[in-house]
């Protein structure tokens, strides 16, 4: 399976969440944008200053999310990406999940023979995902 990684799901598995993805050896490529990046330290960092994490914890967070991104293939925001999720969608789509749903949709225009699934926790990008023709789970 290629799956684009939406930072909602580096997330609760990085926290531990009892929801999170549980079939991450499925996968055979991942990608993301560099958007990922910037959400998951944000919201490790967060939870530091609100005192929500401890010391030990924010070490191994930090250092579990460096040896996922370590496998991950990242995209940048470049114009192209940003123009895209400035536009129109067919539903409700937030500025983040605009970034991450262009960047998918771009990568699935250069590999078309490829199928990609989008793997999130966010139910306005699955919908929106799905308006595209790009399944997400």
């Amino acid at each position: 399976m290629i799956c684009y990684i939406d930072s909602s799901a580096v997330l609760r598995t990085l926290f531990g969440d009892k929801d999170s993805f549980d079939s991450w050896k499925q996968i055979q490529e991942g990608i993301s944008s560099y958007l990922l990046v910037v959400e998951c330290h944000r919201v490790i960092d967060r939870y530091r200053l609100e005192q929500k994490i401890s010391d030990q914890e924010l070490s191994e967070l930090k250092k579990n999310l460096t040896q996922f991104l370590k496998v991950l293939k990242l995209f940048s925001l470049d114009e192209r990406v940003l123009k895209r999720a400035a536009g129109s969608f067919p539903t409700v789509i937030g500025t983040l999940d605009a970034v991450h749903l262009s960047t998918a949709l771009f990568w699935q225009e250069e590999n078309l023979t490829r199928k990609l699934v989008i793997l999130t926790h966010d139910q306005q990008l699955i919908t929106a995902a799905s308006a595209v023709g790009i399944e997400a789970v």
